[in-house]
Parts: C-alpha cells; sequence; structure tokens
C-alpha cells in the first residue's frame, strides 16, 4: 500500500519490530513521496520483514538527471523499481530482495533490469555476489552525530559553532520565548516555512512544505515533536523531530540566518527539551547539494552512511 498519514504509523510499528536498528524512520520514508519517488510498503509476516517498491514520477527523475547527469529510464518496461528491505538478518536480505527482482524480471522480458534504491555497502556487496549490477548514483544518506554533540556543540572542532551557540546566550536567551512545536498555531508553522523558503535559501523547499502540511494531526498528538523560538513575538526558528530507537530524526531545522547563533540554540534546545535520552542524532541527506554536504559536515557527524542507487541487470552467468 502507499505510504501515507493514515498508515504512517503502522509502517512504523512494523519497521520497529522488523529492524529496530533502522535509522530511516517510516515519516522519513513517507516524505520521500513528495519527491516524486511514491513508495509502498508490505510486511512480511513469516520473515518479519518490511518490503517496499515504487515507482518514481517524472520528478525524480528530472531531478536526478539535473544533479547527476544520469538518466533514470522512465519507459513503460522499466518502471519497476524497489527499495531494500528493512530486516535486521543480512542473509534474509538477501533471499527477501533476491524474490522480488526475481519476480519482476519473469515477468517482463523487456525490462532492462530492476532499480533498487537505498542500498548501504554492505547490501551493495550482498547484491553483487549474486547479481550483475550496475551502480547509477551514491548519495549522502544520513548524516549521523551523537546527542552531545549537537545539544552542547562539544569538542575541539566544534569550537566556531560553540561561539555561535554562546553569543545567542549572551545576547538573546533573555529575551528569547520558547515554544514546544504542538503549542504553535499550525497556520504560523506554515507561514514560516514559506517565508524562510523565499528570505533565507535558493533551494526548492516545495516538497518539505507540502511534507509538513499534511503532518498536522501528528503536531497536534505530539508524535512530531519540535519547538519553535520567538524574539519580540516573532518567529525566528523551528524544528520539528521525531524519536525512534536509538534515534532522533531531523525532519525540519530552519532558523533566520540573520541572527547569530540562533540555529544552534535551536537544536540544542529542542534536544534537551524533547530528546534527552536519544543516542543519536540523524540529520538526514545532503538533498544532493555539495553545498549542504558541507554545512553538515562542519558539525564533525560520528558517522556519514552512503546510499546506492543501482540497476540490477539480471542474475550472474544466467
Amino acid at each position: 500500500m502507499l505510504i501515507n498519514k493514515q498508515n504512517v504509523l503502522d509502517l512504523q510499528n512494523k519497521l520497529d519490530r522488523a529492524n529496530p536498528q533502522s535509522v530511516f524512520s517510516a515519516f522519513t520514508y513517507w516524505s520521500w513521496n513528495y519527491y516524486g519517488i511514491n513508495i509502498e510498503y508490505d510486511y512480511d509476516d513469516l520473515d518479519n520483514a518490511v518490503i517496499f517498491t515504487s515507482k518514481s514520477d517524472i520528478k525524480y527523475s528530472t531531478f536526478a538527471r539535473e544533479v547527476y547527469d544520469r538518466e533514470i529510464i522512465n519507459q513503460v518496461n522499466n518502471q519497476h523499481q524497489i527499495l531494500t528491505t528493512q530486516t535486521i538478518n543480512h542473509d534474509l536480505f538477501l533471499k527477501i530482495i533476491s524474490k522480488q527482482i526475481k519476480e519482476i524480471l519473469d515477468n517482463c522480458v523487456d525490462c532492462l533490469g530492476v532499480y533498487v534504491d537505498d542500498v548501504n555497502d554492505w547490501q551493495l556487496a550482498k547484491l553483487k555476489d549474486v547479481f550483475d549490477v550496475q551502480e547509477i548514483f551514491i548519495t549522502n544518506s544520513n548524516y549521523l552525530y551523537t546527542r552531545e554533540q549537537m545539544a552542547e556543540m562539544t569538542g575541539k572542532k566544534m569550537q566556531k559553532k560553540r561561539n555561535h551557540l554562546n553569543y545567542y546566550l549572551l545576547n538573546y536567551e533573555k529575551t528569547t520565548v520558547i515554544k514546544k512545536l504542538f503549542e504553535i498555531p499550525f497556520k504560523e508553522i506554515m507561514a514560516y516555512l514559506q517565508t524562510w523558503s523565499t528570505t533565507f535559501t535558493s533551494f526548492n523547499t516545495h516538497a518539505e512544505i507540502d511534507f509538513v502540511q499534511n503532518c498536522e494531526e501528528f503536531i497536534k498528538q505530539k508524535i512530531l515533536k519540535g519547538i519553535g523560538i520567538y524574539l519580540k513575538d516573532r518567529l525566528i526558528g523551528l524544528i520539528i523531530s521525531f524519536a525512534h530507537g536509538s534515534y532522533c530524526e531531523i525532519l525540519v531545522e530552519h532558523a533566520n540566518k540573520d541572527i547569530r547563533g540562533a540555529y544552534q540554540y535551536l537544536v540544542a534546545q529542542n534536544l534537551k527539551i524533547n530528546h534527552p535520552d536519544v543516542l543519536w542524532i540523524d540529520r538526514q541527506d545532503d538533498m544532493w547539494s555539495s553545498q549542504i554536504d558541507q554545512i553538515k559536515r562542519t558539525y564533525q557527524p560520528v558517522e556519514v552512511i552512503k546510499k546506492h542507487f543501482i540497476l540490477v541487470k539480471g542474475f550472474k552467468n544466467a
């Protein structure tokens, strides 16, 4: 079934059962649909695994072509695309995804192969043992930090970030008002995202805004958490996060760039208020942008998880 707001919590429950170590949450998978990936999921009770398929629309194909100069063929006989299976068992992963690929190839003699997205390094090695694989592109999928790094800006290499945070604490904290996400009128949340998009970035944030537009009930129910920070009754920063397992996943993080330290203060306060017990902060991907990649690396991630988009052409020696 296509991931939507009616079933996203069901998907999260199944992910928690199948792979409690999953970095991605159901909200991340759902958000991808707004970028044109259109993900469907199924749950295998016998093997305790979540299985994904998708059919990318022209938005995703165009994005990949413009960023990577790589063509994702979008013809009728080659629209089959899957995402890697979520299971904690490595051998089970290969068994399930091999079955998926075989079923597609057996029923589509004109297909060039099967596109597989969201493939990490060890999964790629497993697939290459069995299949003829063409790598299309690689993305920086997750930037992981310890909670202490982002809550305190700790470490010698974080001195500049800590200076920004200290500047905010010294100059603005006494007049700052913090509201939890559910306390902020939803219209104000959406208005801020629109304003930030037109004022502080050159990136297209339409997909992010569309995603948040559909998250109102999850914010009201405190499933999605976060804060807004205010100066002189003006919202100057907003963060939306979701905790699952050991991770705090940052879904949205924006602050006015003309107020020094606002971003560092926003992130630190959200962790202290909403996520005191998580181990890892996942600031998600780089949006295929070298600029965003560079910015996220200045916070000294413990790990940057890379994911591969590949074309499986068939079984080896077939």
